[in-house]
């Protein structure tokens, strides 16, 4: 089972920590998970990786994505004054390291309820 893992190609994520046999197994496994998704199913996925460790506080929501542009609505009670724009790059970091695709913010709303952003997403290398 190891020599399997260990010879599919890790993200590039995880090629900058030192290489464990068990850290390389889990990058190996992210990668064999985001073989063969397109791009709006890797969407739904970051969507729910991210809220999975970050509900209550911070729920992200898509409100919608065509061509290169992706709406998500950032609600909930997380702290707006120290660290506001973070879980927007959160999310964003997430997109890249751990799901492969390219991703910059393009836009910030606030609102009462916390931000609607704007992302510009494209596809990485490993995805169809």
């Amino acid at each position: 089972m190891v020599l399997e893992l260990a010879s599919l190609p890790l993200n590039h994520a995880c090629m900058s920590y030192p290489q464990s046999t068990t850290f390389s197994m889990i990058c190996a496994t992210f990668e064999r998970r985001r073989r063969g998704l397109n791009i709006t199913q890797v969407i739904d996925n970051a969507i729910n990786e991210y809220n999975k460790y970050r509900v209550p506080e911070v729920k992200a929501e898509l409100i919608s994505f065509q061509d290169e542009s992706l709406v998500l609505e950032f609600t909930g009670s997380f702290c707006t004054t120290c660290g506001y724009y973070d879980y927007f790059e959160d999310f964003r970091f997430l997109l890249e390291h751990e799901f492969g695709l390219n991703a910059k913010i393009t836009e910030i709303e606030e609102t009462p309820e916390g931000g609607i952003v704007e992302f510009s997403v494209s596809k990485g290398d490993n995805l169809t």
